[in-house]
């Protein structure tokens, strides 16, 4: 992964279980795993090189690297007591044992660079000291690494085969498997220097050999040894050869890994590597859509061709959008956990930030089905050569919006079966509706370029939803919503529309303009005469109904928290707020000519909507007096994507001068800023706070950056353009983000002028409003307090409390004071309770109990 190497377990379903650290100064270009290390070798011609050995994750030693090496290293070979690493003209040889160079063998020369390693190198099994290298020019060399001898030379088949692109030993003695670029793929045996077996392979060159060593898996039944799996970079196919009998082509695995989409394409494929684990019936591919399988033999009855196992994958083209989902999507412990992200391969990922297996890709119906059907994951397409596997897909993803307040999980009701029904005229089904009001719908809503349907996904259930929502006025999708309850879905069109529709039945229920009976119109137009000529006043605050439509693209909605306004923006630099519940207009903010809005976003517990325009600033409205409260300027070009923080306080904008500014609203400082290598597309910040996610043009990744705030102080005073630092973006392995946490533990005041302003309880003027520091628990209530006082009123007047007697009781032996009555009554019970008697001489002392006894007796004498 660039400069990082991700170790996988295959046993636990491809876990990831170690990121090596530290990262390599350079992007790695080959790799080798021996016993408990792995091998990594950086670097190219035009930068510094190495070869590192990891060790659990670690940095464990290092190679020493020959001063006048200046080819990368393309392949890493270990054998015995030798490290052997295979550069494009020469092949460099260390000790396993001490890591120290030993020699450098370079292959013998050719005209026309005829002695360029293009097969690499291997070993074979039982031959001591000896290295197979394949060249440019057809012939394959046998070197003896110790004494650095060349001792054979073996000649391809014939003089149109091309160069060696691959070698691989078999499991048989002394056979070695060799692929040439023209075609031929041939077993030839070393010792005889004889081609055993001559396969025509195919078009298309094979890059990658393996072969199965279980001893299994050839023949009718599958019993017989035998088998070899290809694979090369101009397809996405993988076929396994029965070598029994001259060879033969027993399956081909159908569409592994994406085919390439053609020349200049954006969207990778091909198979880079296969490879069959030692002794089992799994096989491991590697392909350039970004992505890593493997699997297994073992169906029954018995099939020539593997079923999936197990698979990590990620986008095959870069990202083009990114949204955190809510906090506590799916529990109260999820927080922040998931990020949507849509990109240029036609693909919608949900990402886990918390366990790397969770992540996984919404379905769209199963594409590679019907890929098979019309033959796109064939080797060759005769009738439409310029079909792929991402025409079958929705078109790119322009915009997403979410709201889980509806969503139902993976119970959620997903209907008949069909995905993204079509039609606004009553077509869909009416029993998903009644059923999904149940269990819940869809919860996120996407727009497509080039496309005039907006479409619906369920989140809970990781796939395409019901319906596809069409504009009004037959315009491409430029914008969506979602209204916070998570009913109603949105769309603007490129042509000025917006219709709002619901989620639950998909039904169509407002258009923004509302859409006038004929007797509407007909009395807007005898009321638009009489303004005309004077008769009726027409009010200058009130829009007449059914007019209002934007002239320009929608490039922005928003629905507000209360389901109460519906707000957008378009290119003709209008802002308009419109009724949820009529599609009236509401009011306007107009700032045409001046400007065009490119986009908006919303924060729902302040209020507040920011807006970028295309003279590269970002103005913030607040929605309910309808005013600019700040303007942040300071862009070189336009404006990629920007978003709020969690808590409102922070607006975060990428722009494509390559710089990430985060500005301070309270104080309209610029306190942050980014440069990156290249232009920031899209970006996000998680609702809990902790973390912001940006994706930069061309990657097909996602930066996740950790918000310093959250465990060090951070000043807000103005930083300047001279003051930002260029960043390459985080790693791989999360290396080098200590620092920030160092800071939490500083001790250090910080200096005078990053202090915030003294705080003032006098009231500045009559014409500000101060702001109160009372606590919080002390004013939030004020407007209540009639309802406060009337709770807490008593039901009756207090009562004067019971006069105390003269005499009070000691506390150490507190007596009950009693009436007559009460003591009589006391006596009586007390005779006849042996246990109250009991009580009553073991509390009296001897005085007392002795006088007792002599008023009953009518004996008072005392000794």
């Amino acid at each position: 992964m660039g400069r990082c190497l991700q170790t996988y377990d295959l046993k636990r379903g491809l876990n990831l279980v170690f990121l090596t650290r530290p990262q390599t100064p350079e992007d790695i270009t080959a790799t080798l795993a021996w016993k408990d290390r792995v091998f990594a070798a950086w670097g190219g011609a035009e930068t510094i090189q190495g070869l590192w050995v990891f060790k659990r994750g670690k940095k464990f030693a290092e190679l020493e690297i020959p001063a006048d090496l200046n080819e990368p290293v393309k392949q890493i070979l270990i054998f015995g007591t030798w490290v052997v690493g295979c550069c494009s003209t020469r092949i460099e040889v260390w000790k396993s044992t001490t890591y120290e160079h030993y020699t450098t063998l370079y292959p013998t020369a050719a005209p026309r660079g005829g002695n360029e390693l293009t097969g690499g190198i291997c070993n074979m099994p039982t031959y001591l000291n000896k290295i197979f290298a394949g060249r440019k020019d057809g012939s394959v060399e046998i070197w003896n690494i110790s004494s650095g001898k060349l001792i054979y030379t073996i000649m391809p088949p014939r003089s149109n085969c091309g160069s060696v692109i691959a070698l691989e030993p078999t499991p048989a003695l002394s056979l070695l498997g060799i692929a040439y670029s023209e075609g031929p793929l041939v077993v030839h045996d070393i010792r005889a220097d004889k081609t055993i077996i001559h396969l025509n392979a195919s078009a298309s060159p094979i890059t990658s050999i393996s072969f199965r060593t279980d001893e299994l898996g050839a023949g009718e039944d599958g019993r017989k040894p035998g088998v070899m799996a290809t694979a090369g970079l101009d397809n996405g196919d993988v076929t396994f050869w029965d070598l029994n009998g001259g060879g033969r082509v027993m399956g081909i695995l159908r569409g592994a890994h994406n085919p390439p989409s053609g020349s200049g394409a954006i969207v990778g494929g091909g198979v880079s590597k296969v490879e069959f684990l030692p002794g089992q019936p799994v096989i491991v591919t590697s392909g350039l859509d970004n992505s890593l399988k493997s699997w297994i033999f073992d169906e029954t009855p018995y099939s020539p061709i593997p079923r999936i196992l197990h698979s990590r994958s990620g986008h095959a083209a870069p990202v083009t959008r990114l949204l955190f989902l809510p906090s506590d999507a799916d529990g109260a412990d999820a927080g922040g956990k998931w990020l949507l992200s849509a990109g240029r391969d036609r693909s919608l990922w949900g990402w886990s930030l918390r366990r790397d297996g969770q992540s996984t890709e919404l379905s769209q119906g199963n594409v590679r089905k019907k890929a098979k059907k019309l033959g796109i994951l064939g080797s060759t397409l005769a009738n439409e050569p310029s079909s792929t596997l991402e025409d079958l897909k929705a078109p790119e993803i322009t915009c997403l919006a979410m709201s889980l307040n509806r969503d139902g999980g993976m119970g959620a009701n997903a209907g008949s079966g069909a995905i993204w029904q079509k039609g606004n005229n009553g077509s869909k089904k009416p029993t998903d509706a009644t059923a999904s009001s149940i269990t819940g719908w869809e919860s996120v809503v996407t727009g497509h370029r080039d496309d005039k349907f907006a479409r619906t996904w369920f989140w809970g259930r990781k796939k395409a939803g019901r319906w596809a929502f069409e504009t009004g006025d037959g315009g491409n999708v430029s914008s969506v919503a979602m209204s916070p309850c998570g009913t109603f879905a949105v769309v603007g069109s490129e042509t000025g529309s917006i219709d709002m529709f619901n989620l639950q039945s998909g039904l169509h229920r407002q258009r923004y303009p509302t859409k006038l009976t004929p007797a509407q119109a007909r009395k807007l137009k005898i009321q638009q005469l009489q303004a005309a000529e004077g008769i009726v006043e027409v009010k200058s605050h009130t829009f007449p109904a059914g007019l209002g439509k934007h002239r320009k693209a929608v490039t922005g909605l928003v629905v507000d928290s209360l389901n109460k306004n519906i707000i957008s923006c378009s290119l003709d630099g209008k802002v308009k707020f419109w009724e949820f519940l009529t599609g009236n207009l509401v009011h306007e903010i107009d700032w045409h000519p001046m400007v065009a809005v490119t986009g908006i976003r919303y924060h729902a517990p302040n209020d507040l909507i920011a807006l970028t325009c295309d003279d590269l600033s970002v103005r913030v409205v607040d929605i309910v007096t309808k005013k600019t409260i700040r303007e942040f300027w300071g862009c070189k070009d336009g404006i990629n994507d920007f978003c709020f923080s969690n808590d409102g306080r922070w607006i975060i904008a990428a722009s494509k001068d390559c710089i990430v500014r985060v500005w301070d609203l309270p104080t309209g400082h610029l306190i942050d800023a980014i440069r990156m290598e290249t232009p920031c597309i899209a970006l996000a910040f998680s609702g809990t706070g902790e973390f912001l996610a940006t994706t930069c043009e061309g990657q097909v990744g996602v930066n996740i950056w950790n918000n310093k705030t959250l465990f060090t102080h951070v000043p807000t005073r103005h930083i300047s353009e001279n003051e930002i630092a260029q960043i390459s973006g985080p790693t791989v392995s999360g290396e080098g983000g200590h620092g920030a946490i160092d800071g939490a533990f500083e001790d250090e005041a910080g200096d005078n002028e990053d202090s915030a302003p003294a705080l003032s309880l006098d009231q500045l003027s009559e014409d500000m409003m101060t702001l109160s520091l009372v606590p919080k628990s002390r004013w939030q209530n004020l407007l209540h307090l009639d309802a406060i006082k009337q709770r807490n009123k008593p039901k009756e007047p207090p009562k004067a409390p019971e006069k105390a007697p003269f005499f009070l009781p000691s506390l150490e032996k507190a007596m009950p004071i009693a009436t007559i009555d009460e003591k009589k009554a006391n006596e009586s019970v007390a005779e006849r309770s042996r246990i109250m008697k009991m009580d009553r001489l073991a509390s009296e002392g001897a005085f007392t109990v002795s006088l007792r006894a002599g008023g009953e007796s009518g004996d008072c004498k005392y000794s």
